[in-house]
């Protein structure tokens, strides 16, 4: 575990978890299964690229933002943060490759902690698998 990772999010999470959310026991526990699946348990803050198969896929995936020829955009579009986001999932594909003095949005994620964790949160409150909430919720 990178206890770096771990930290970040815990401050994210105690400043911003409520507001995101992320504010009953078992939306935390949903929260935090998916978050330790996709970071290798904290250890990792960018999708790890063999490529594999599958990534290779990625590259012409335009359903995930990316453009139709074999160009590299899915490597440039790899995951970040823990929850492995790319610029499709935060709204948008290759427009959101844009330049904020001199640093490429996909650093900024990692950059600005904070802003990483908080993406994270709005990504599962706006995909949580609603169903399951809603079976514990009425059972509360």
């Amino acid at each position: 575990m990178n206890e770096s990772n771990l930290a970040s999010m815990l401050v994210a999470l105690d400043k911003y978890g409520d507001c995101c959310g992320i504010d009953r026991p078992h939306r935390l526990a949903q929260y935090l299964a998916q978050l330790m699946h996709e970071s290798g348990d904290f250890r990792y803050d960018r999708e790890i690229w063999g490529p594999t198969p599958a990534q290779q896929r990625y590259d012409t995936r335009t359903d995930l933002g990316n453009t139709p020829g074999k160009d590299g955009d899915g490597y440039l579009y790899r995951g970040r943060t823990g929850m492995q986001l790319t610029p499709s999932v935060i709204g948008g594909g290759a427009s959101l490759l844009t330049v904020i003095g001199g640093i490429p949005w996909q650093n900024l994620l990692l950059i600005l902690v904070a802003f990483g964790a908080i993406a994270g949160f709005l990504y599962w409150r706006k995909n949580a698998d609603r169903k399951a909430v809603a079976r514990v919720e009425g059972m509360a």
